[in-house]
């Protein structure tokens, strides 16, 4: 018996796998706290993830072999993207002001300011985040087969495409905070590398869906 056939195991996998790779490049950063550590592997973790959910679909149509309305590998994928992105929000927002998370929008009352969100690089990265971390919830909360039944194929793929646009938000997100933490430049080009990676697969394969479409061959069966 194939031990991944557990959903527990398979779920354990992903755990393990998002972790060590997390892990990994935490330590590379050099984290000053645990909150810091547990911030950084969170957040590598989910956004390489969220990347190989965007990359399967085309990379099997690319290959001949295209998926259907939904993929249990891609779907896996995609809910652990969204449990270490959970995680990063829960982890994140504890490394600055003592866990006072309401100053990662909004300024301190002290400094007086004219308008009390924040505006700058900091705060444009944070709302963006949160805009990222309800996009992942909505997704979460649709992974799976009664959300099929429930908005029916097309509805349900509308709203699962918003993992496009959730894609360059959380890159956005990565990238400025790359810049206000001053990380070296081989972490900025590591993410850039891995998201013009998404992007070149995902033209590509738009374009061969284009082609076949053309051709009047019927896409594969829902899975």
């Amino acid at each position: 018996m194939n031990v991944f056939s557990s959903p527990i195991a398979r779920h354990l996998s992903f755990f393990a796998g998002g972790s060590l790779f997390g892990a990994v490049a935490a330590v590379a950063i050099q984290p000053s706290s645990i909150q810091q550590f547990l911030s950084y592997l969170t957040a590598y973790a989910g956004f390489l993830y969220l990347m190989i959910a965007l990359i399967l679909a085309p990379a099997n149509l690319l290959k001949g072999r295209p998926f259907g309305l939904s993929n249990k590998l891609r779907r896996n994928f995609g809910i652990w993207a969204s449990v270490f992105a959970i995680a990063h929000v829960g982890a994140g927002l504890m490394v600055h002001f003592g866990g006072r998370w309401w100053l990662y929008f909004i300024q301190p009352v002290s400094e007086n300011k004219l308008l009390p969100i924040r505006y700058d690089f900091f705060g444009a990265a944070n709302y963006l985040g949160l805009i990222a971390i309800i996009v992942f919830c909505v997704l979460l909360a649709i992974s799976n087969n009664a959300s099929i039944k429930r908005f029916g194929p097309v509805r349900w793929k509308r709203i699962q495409q918003l993992s496009y646009p959730l894609l360059v938000i959380t890159f956005v997100h990565g990238i400025i905070y790359q810049f206000l933490e001053q990380r070296l430049l081989i972490f900025i080009l590591t993410l850039a590398v891995g998201f013009c990676a998404v992007l070149i697969f995902q033209v590509k394969g738009a374009i061969t869906r284009s082609k076949t479409s053309s051709n009047g061959i019927a896409s594969s069966p829902l899975k």
